[in-house]
């Protein structure tokens, strides 16, 4: 039998990282890399897929499969499980020595000794950005369950508790993508939530196991584990993990947002609904403004990625988190932000359209061209905010943009040379290298439409920052950087190469980052602000 087939006792350490580590001088050069690389960073092996790990060792995936079946594994995700018990079971050891020198644990403590575990940063990143969070706590823990959900409502994040096992594998069919399930208990799981779970995980959920047994059927269906102290009176470890997970949760691009009054997690108050006229079809917006009634301020148009509206920017309401964490620090550094629904989405859309079908039929040459119609919407923009009297003069106007809104941002940017700079985060500059435009590279709309040379004389020499990803690979730094390197001679013609400038974050693929948040406020600051 194969290690860690056989059921662990509680608290007991399944001696993969030992057993790696003692036949580390014994592997063939490529498996040795891959056990260094666990024994150097143990959590990346079980965040990370086989090929995703593959790739990091710089091997193929069958080496990664042989290095397995080599140490006794019967396969990576058994590795991966086995991984995750040994530092669970060292976070476990180490919670016992913080908890059991005073009779009442110290809760700060506590809460800060959780909040270490390695497994916990990746499951509040998982959490974050969710699509639906379903808490399943065993019935000691439903109390828990049920905190916890309310803590990352409040958060935004869509979650719910379920106290009542025999309804788990009905909500486990109706799923959407992209969810967590949180399981929460101090003893071992019936059959009921091993059959839900084994339902979730093939609708493509994700799971988090909290509990005091880090090993068991459950552990291989288990995506982080997470170790429940075990310390009296029990609720203080229970409360102590909640407060943990929301930590995290918290602890992301938020950090970067510059002291103010805006959060991501608080709805903010000065907000309206506003119709930019733009002959027969007005542009929906909602202005979000620094007081009211609003002085005139430097103002922010901005626009969201794909299938997101402009209400999913809004702080403490909205469901995409880089969004919110991006108009707060708009707002904290002083600007108001006019919240704007891209071209076949929101209200700029029937309610039942799919975003993504209109615009391949729009890219294939039937009914409005979305491009062209994007980049000629930008005066009726820079018209709506003069009209609407929230900024002295026309020079304090800038555009951002994250993702495919990024791309609204530099079609904005070009039509109308009233708006003083913008930024890109993330931004889509070749439309066929997202997965749902791949077959369209040859579209006379997407060809003539998208980022290029055609740009040059229109923002030349205004300020332009792209912010890009290493890993992105649906917002790619190489076509990113081909952008730039288009541009560049227009920018050197009138001597203006500083104002052009492309930043690259080491390993990041398409998803927010603090320097995100700090590189575009900072742009804004040293040209529009």
């Amino acid at each position: 039998m194969a290690i860690l087939d056989e059921p662990l006792e509680r608290g007991t350490l399944s001696g993969a990282l030992a057993r790696i580590g003692g036949a580390l001088t014994q592997l063939h050069p490529a498996e040795r890399r891959v056990a260094e690389r666990i024994l150097n960073e143990p959590g990346q092996a079980v965040a990370l897929s086989i090929g995703e790990f593959a790739q990091l060792c710089n091997v193929s995936q069958p080496t990664v499969s042989r290095f397995c079946r080599n140490l006794g594994f019967s396969n990576y995700a058994t590795l991966r499980i086995g991984i995750a018990n040994d530092l669970a079971a060292s976070n476990a050891d180490r919670l016992e020595t913080l908890t059991s020198e005073t009779a009442t644990p110290n809760f700060s403590t506590l809460v800060t000794a959780l909040g270490a575990i390695g497994e916990i940063p990746p499951a509040a990143y998982a959490l974050r950005t969710a699509s639906r969070v379903e808490v399943w706590p065993t019935p000691d823990l439903a109390h828990t369950g049920a905190v916890l959900a309310d803590r990352l409502s409040a958060l935004a994040v869509p979650a719910a508790c379920s106290t009542l096992p025999m309804y788990w594998t009905a909500r486990a069919r109706r799923l959407p993508p992209d969810t967590v399930i949180v399981v929460l208990t101090r003893g071992t799981t019936d059959g009921l939530m091993q059959t839900a779970l084994s339902t979730a995980r093939g609708r493509g959920a994700r799971v988090l196991y909290c509990t005091a047994y880090s090993a068991g059927p459950i552990a291989s269906k288990a995506d982080w584990i997470v170790p429940l102290p075990d310390i009296s009176p029990p609720d203080i470890a229970e409360l102590a993990l909640v407060e943990a997970l929301i930590n995290a949760v918290r602890k992301g691009c938020d950090l970067a947002i510059p002291d103010g009054p805006a959060s991501p997690w608080v709805a903010w108050p000065y907000q309206q609904t506003v119709f930019l006229p733009n002959g027969a079809e007005p542009i929906p917006t909602i202005l979000l403004t620094c007081e009211d009634p609003p002085q005139p301020r430097p103002v922010v148009l901005y626009f969201s990625g794909l299938h997101q509206s402009k209400e999913s920017t809004l702080p403490g309401t909205g469901t995409n988190y880089v969004c919110r964490c991006i108009v707060s620090a708009l707002l904290n550094a002083g600007c108001h932000v006019l919240a704007i629904d891209a071209r076949a989405h929101g209200g700029r859309k029937r309610e039942w359209e799919n975003a993504v079908a209109q615009l391949r039929k729009s890219f294939l040459g039937e009914g409005e061209d979305v491009l062209e119609d994007a980049h000629t919407d930008a005066r009726a923009l820079v018209d709506g905010v003069l009209t609407l009297g929230i900024t002295e003069k026309v020079g304090r106007i800038g555009v951002v943009g994250t993702s495919w809104g990024g791309l609204q941002a530099l079609l904005t940017f070009a039509g109308d040379a009233r708006i003083t700079c913008a930024v890109g985060v993330m931004p889509v500059t070749y439309i066929p290298q997202l997965p749902e435009f791949a077959d369209l590279s040859d579209a006379p709309r997407i060809v003539r439409g998208q980022p290029g040379a055609w740009m040059g004389p229109c923002i030349t020499p205004r300020p332009l920052l792209l912010i890009v990803g290493e890993k992105d690979e649906k917002a790619d730094a190489f076509h990113a950087q081909q952008l730039i390197d288009t541009l560049k001679p227009d920018y050197e013609a009138y001597d203006a190469a500083q104002h052009l400038r492309s930043i690259q974050i080491p390993h990041l693929d398409h998803k927010e980052h603090p320097q995100q948040i700090t590189a575009t406020v900072a742009w804004l600051k040293q040209f529009l602000l």
